[in-house]
């Protein structure tokens, strides 16, 4: 049986020092508390509705839904969950016997992964299509696969005419069902990005290292990752239209919206300083300077959804007191706005058409005196 139980909780939310929202925000975002731990960066642990996955403090998986206060998932037992499933629920991965098995937990009730042919999920779409890997009994390697519904579907090796690979991990997968990841190729110690479409993987390629792994893709089949240059320093990298590029200003890419916005670390090498990052028309900005100031430090942009929210990683206090947690950059929407003008309130343009009325109306009738 189990040692998983499946039911929410709500327990209060953990406010950290410095994170408060703005009555009139001057910054691009505001920076929101949300009582999460920091935990591994997964691509789907934000969904379209700003609602965040993660760890209490108490060490139990639990999601904040904007209110201040946290749903815990009261599943027992060493759990670590990974992201939204699309379709209301969450998976993850739960050790049993010291072996990790995948969870999909919707409306309650739990199924466990493990007796789908092994299978761990990574990511997932809208469509509650899951992807992630699983043992083939035939050559005992991990292959990459694509959960959908009860089928467990193999994504195979790197395609007619190519090696094999001894590992295959799939990471992300977008609504049209293209699914990216990395292949190991222990023989020869490549480590590759790939993109897998309607039956097809592309080998993406590196920055000129031995290795790179993709992370994340959109809606228009954009691929960010990760690799190393020629001389073995760690870049971010763009996948688009057939061509793989650095992204200048990252060390490493996290996620990417269907805008083409992409999330990761930046680092500024003068300083040996990493920092929270997203990366937009053409240019990497520092997260940490586009919201009110604060006293934590920003480290990594994890995760973005569709409405641009952004989850980093936030440190609180220095040394061994140092606190490591989540928090939601919230888009204002005064960033909008032409620079140098505020974003009218809504009645304002209406307002000023009254009042020059009212005064086109007053001369009108001084000129008839």
């Amino acid at each position: 049986m189990s040692p998983l139980r499946s039911s929410l909780v709500v327990v209060g939310g953990l406010l950290l020092g410095g994170l408060t929202a703005q009555a009139k925000p001057k910054k691009p975002y505001t920076m929101i508390a949300t009582g999460l731990v920091a935990t591994p960066r997964a691509p789907r642990q934000i969904d379209g509705d700003g609602r965040v996955l993660g760890t209490s403090h108490k060490g139990r998986p639990a999601i904040w839904k904007g209110s201040g206060k946290l749903a815990s998932i009261d599943l027992d037992g060493d759990v670590q969950p990974l992201g939204f499933d699309g379709q209301g629920g969450v998976f993850g991965l739960f050790k049993v016997g010291g072996i990790d098995h995948g969870f999909l937990l919707q409306e309650g009730k739990l199924r466990d992964l493990h007796e789908t042919g092994g299978f761990r999920p990574m990511s997932a779409n809208a469509k509650g299509q899951l992807v992630g890997f699983a043992p083939q009994s035939s050559d005992g390697n991990l292959h990459c696969a694509l959960l959908d519904g009860a089928e467990l579907k193999d994504l195979g090796a790197l395609g007619k005419g190519q090696r094999l690979t001894e590992a295959c991990i799939a990471t992300d997968v977008n609504d049209a069902g293209q699914v990216v990841g990395y292949t190991d190729h222990q023989s020869d110690g490549q480590h590759r990005a790939f993109l897998w479409t309607e039956g097809k993987k592309t080998d993406l390629g590196t920055l000129g290292g031995a290795w790179s792994e993709a992370l994340a893709v959109n809606a228009r089949g954009e691929v960010v990752g990760n690799s190393v240059d020629a001389s073995g320093q760690p870049r971010a990298f763009l996948w688009s239209k057939g061509r793989l590029r650095p992204i200048k200003g990252l060390v490493e890419a996290y996620g990417i919206d269907d805008a083409g916005r992409v999330v990761g670390v930046g680092l500024r090498k003068w300083e040996e300083r990493r920092f929270a990052a997203v990366y937009e028309r053409g240019a990497v900005r520092e997260l940490a300077k586009l919201i009110p100031k604060t006293s934590l430090e920003l480290t990594a942009a994890r995760a973005i959804n569709a409405r641009g929210e952004i989850v980093v990683s936030v440190v609180e206090g220095e040394g061994e007191a140092a606190a490591r947690r989540m928090a939601l950059l919230r888009p204002n929407e005064a960033e909008d706005a032409p620079k140098g003008k505020a974003r009218e309130k809504p009645g304002n343009q209406s307002e000023r058409v009254a009042r020059a009325s009212a005064r086109a109306a007053g001369k009108a009738a001084k000129r008839r005196r």
